[in-house]
Formats: C-alpha cells, sequence, structure tokens
C-alpha cells in the first residue's frame, strides 16, 4: 500500500508536514529556526535566530497548502493532476531554499558564522570564571570563503525539517506522476525538471558570475598579477554586491591592494589591522581599523571588526587586571551593542569586581538570557546568575537561579557541579 501511487502521496504528504513542524535552519546560539518562522520573500535577520519568532507568512504555509492540494486531488478523481503539479511545485521551492542561501544570502550566512564565533568566544572566555559554558560541545561551522564553504555551511545548519520536506514533495510527486502511464509520465518529469534547472538557474545566476570572476582573481593573485586579480575582484564585486560583507573576500581584496603599494585604502587597513590583532598588536591594529572607518564611517562591517577587537583586547586585558577590561568592551558595546559576547563578559567583570551590590552583574546576565536559547549557555548564565544572588544576600533568588540553571537540559542535572554546589550551599 505505501509504494502505490495514492500511499506515496499520502506517505509524501506526512513527511512535508513533519517538515513543516520540525526545523528549517539550526543556528549556533538558538538551536533552530523553525519552519513556520522562516519568512516568505525575504531572508531572515541574525535576531530571528535568537528569538524564533512565529510568521503566518512562512513556509510552513506552502508546505500545508501543497499537501491540502495533493490530498483533494486523491480525493477528488478529477483533480487528480493536482498531487503531481503540488508536489513538483514543493519540491522546486524547497530545493531553491539552499542554493538562495548560498548564491544571495552571503550576509546571512555569514551572521550565522558571526553567531558561532560568538558562542565559541563565550565558551573559551568561560574557562578563564569558571562557567559552564566551558563544558558546551565546540560548534565549528565551515565559513564562507568560497561557494563550497559556503555551500557546507549551509547544510551545516539545514534541519531535518528542510530534509523531511524535500523527500515528502518528492514522494507525492512520484506519487502522481505514477498513475500517468511511461510516456505521458517521462514527459511531466522532463518538463517539471527543466523548469527546475530554469528556477535554480535564476536563483544562482549571478552569483556563478561573481565566482567566475572570485576564481579569476584568485588565480591571478597566486601568480603575482595583482593589477588583474584586483580587476577580477571589483568585477565579482559588481556582480554580486553582498560580497562587501565577506570576511575573507575583503581580506584578499586587501591584500591585493597591500602588495600594488596601497596602504591607505580601507581594504588595505583591513587586511593590516587583521595581520596585526593575530600579532596581539591591538594598539596598532585599533588606529588601522579607526583610520578605515573613518574613510567609511556607514561601514557596519569595519565597525563590528573594530567592536570585536576590542572585546579581544579586554579579554587580554582581564587575564592581567579585571577593570582593565572594562574600557575596551564599553568601546565594543558603543560601536556594536550586538555582539552577544558582551554581557557574558561584563557580568563576570562586575561580579569579581562588585561587593554586595551586584546589581550590574544581574542586569548583564539578564540581558544575555533575554536573547539568546542556547541550553548550555542559559544553564552557565542562570548558575552564575546564582552566584551574584548569594553574593548579594538575596537567598531565595539564588536558590530559584540555581534550579533555572539544573532545569535547562537534563544533563546539567548530572553535569552542572556549579548549580549543585549553590543549592548545597543554600
Amino acid at each position: 500500500m505505501l509504494l502505490s501511487p495514492p500511499g506515496l502521496v499520502w506517505t509524501g504528504g506526512l513527511l512535508v508536514l513533519a517538515g513543516a513542524a520540525f526545523s528549517w535552519l539550526q543556528t549556533p546560539l538558538q538551536g533552530v529556526i523553525r519552519g513556520y518562522a522562516y519568512p516568505i520573500g525575504s531572508t531572515p535577520a541574525l535576531s530571528d535566530g535568537l528569538t524564533n519568532p512565529v510568521r503566518p507568512l512562512s513556509f510552513a504555509l506552502l508546505c500545508v497548502l501543497a499537501v491540502a492540494l495533493a490530498a483533494v486531488g486523491r480525493v477528488w478523481t478529477r483533480a487528480e493532476w493536482l498531487p503531481r503539479y503540488a508536489g513538483g511545485t514543493l519540491l522546486i521551492v524547497v530545493l531553491a531554499l539552499p542554493m538562495h542561501l548560498i548564491a544571495n544570502a552571503h550576509a546571512f550566512v555569514q551572521l550565522l558564522v558571526d553567531q558561532g564565533a560568538e558562542r565559541e568566544a563565550i565558551r573559551t572566555f568561560a574557562l578563564l570564571v569558571g562557567g559552564y559554558s566551558a563544558t558546551i560541545p565546540e560548534l565549528s561551522l565551515q565559513g564562507t570563503s568560497s561557494p563550497l564553504e559556503t555551500g557546507a555551511t549551509v547544510f551545516q545548519v539545514i534541519g531535518y525539517g528542510w530534509w523531511f520536506t524535500c523527500w515528502g514533495a518528492a514522494l507525492m510527486l512520484l506519487g502522481g506522476v505514477a498513475g500517468m502511464g511511461t510516456r505521458r509520465g517521462n514527459l511531466f518529469v522532463a518538463s517539471w525538471l527543466g523548469i527546475a534547472l530554469a528556477v535554480l538557474s535564476g536563483v544562482t545566476g549571478r552569483a556563478t558570475l561573481a565566482e567566475y570572476y572570485r576564481l579569476r582573481g584568485e588565480g591571478a593573485y597566486a601568480k603575482g598579477q595583482y593589477g588583474e586579480a584586483l580587476a577580477s575582484f571589483r568585477a565579482a564585486l559588481d556582480w554580486l554586491p553582498a560580497l562587501r560583507d565577506n570576511v575573507f573576500f575583503q581580506y584578499r581584496v586587501g591584500a591585493t591592494l597591500y602588495w600594488l603599494g596601497d596602504n591607505t585604502s580601507p581594504a588595505a587597513r583591513m587586511f593590516l589591522a587583521d595581520n596585526l590583532s593575530k600579532q596581539k598588536e591591538y594598539d596598532k591594529a585599533e588606529l588601522q581599523l579607526k583610520l578605515a572607518l573613518a574613510a567609511e564611517p556607514e561601514s557596519k562591517f569595519t565597525r563590528t571588526k573594530l567592536a570585536s577587537l576590542y572585546a579581544d583586547w579586554g579579554v587580554s586585558n582581564f587575564k592581567k587586571e579585571h577593570v582593565g577590561a572594562l574600557p575596551r568592551w564599553e568601546g565594543a558595546r558603543d560601536l556594536d551593542p550586538n555582539l552577544l559576547r558582551l554581557p557574558y563578559f561584563f557580568g563576570a567583570a562586575y561580579f569579581l569586581l562588585d561587593d554586595r551590590d551586584q546589581s550590574r552583574t544581574i542586569a548583564e546576565y539578564g540581558r544575555l538570557l533575554a536573547r539568546i536559547g542556547e541550553r548550555g549557555v542559559r544553564a552557565d548564565v542562570h548558575g552564575l546568575l546564582g552566584n551574584a544572588y548569594f553574593k548579594a544576600h538575596r537567598d531565595a533568588e539564588a536558590r530559584e537561579a540555581y534550579r533555572a540553571s539544573m532545569a535547562e537540559i537534563p544533563l546539567v542535572k548530572q553535569l552542572n557541579l556549579q548549580a549543585q554546589k549553590g543549592l548545597i550551599g543554600l
């Protein structure tokens, strides 16, 4: 029965509905953007990966509509063509989603990579302050240095819901085609494949041309033909302006300009700053980034790079003197208040610097809890809040914070010794 045309359609429909209920993207500091939250006609923002909003006009609506049409086609014999058209259309839409993210949503994929970097920064800093986040598993995304790496990143973060929907739509299509006869069925499948190729080509066309020029530029760069490389990189940027926010692309453009003798353009200064920061020469890197920002004051990319530099500089100072980190982190927050590591950093510093008045610590950790859903980090922050309440002699609130820490995920009940010790102490 399951392999019969009606069985394939009904099985596919159930998989599509399951896909609508499960996740579309796995995000580093939230867990998921659900199928019912992924918007139609736009790309989700980084904040959507942190707060997981519900949107009526979402891909889940398309899933439900496709299943409803297929069901009508199975029940009403005059509309027996509906399952194959509903399944074929949904399959094209679902296949186009990762292609769209790879080809046209560079900024969003880069934000996901940056979000993973924020998670890693919290995890690393937790080692300094004894936070539970130090024990959460490492999550390393492939990156965005090329379409292949971007594609690997996209498929790293695509959730089970996408796969359920993809297979479900394919089964609906096969179930609808199975009753057509060999000749008509083959003709229908061939026509639909042509439509799918046309749609996917339209989705990826500009990005494909941009990648051609980028690879051409990389080849020229490797040969030391920097003038030709720069021309190719600029052609790639013309085809895909989103590359302005691509860290690796901008690094390569800056390196090319540097080897051409240009030390003053914003891209060249970014290249110099990146190398200086790797050598822990934060003051020299700061100067380069400030000059780059002065030349392009509206560049969000440069602001974020400077903010990240201040955050790293502050951590370096924190290891020597806790109070010395605060001015750097305050500078980072002024430039980019969205850096998720900063509330964790500030909370740890305020806890050590302040005595019984722990209001600053509590405010910072509360700010972080309001913005993320990563349960390992949340368990840690609740435990650190418990420590702050305990230091402030607010024992009842400390007890609740420790219990909240242990309630985040079952494993914490065995592994979260910080919260267990806190409860025992109370």
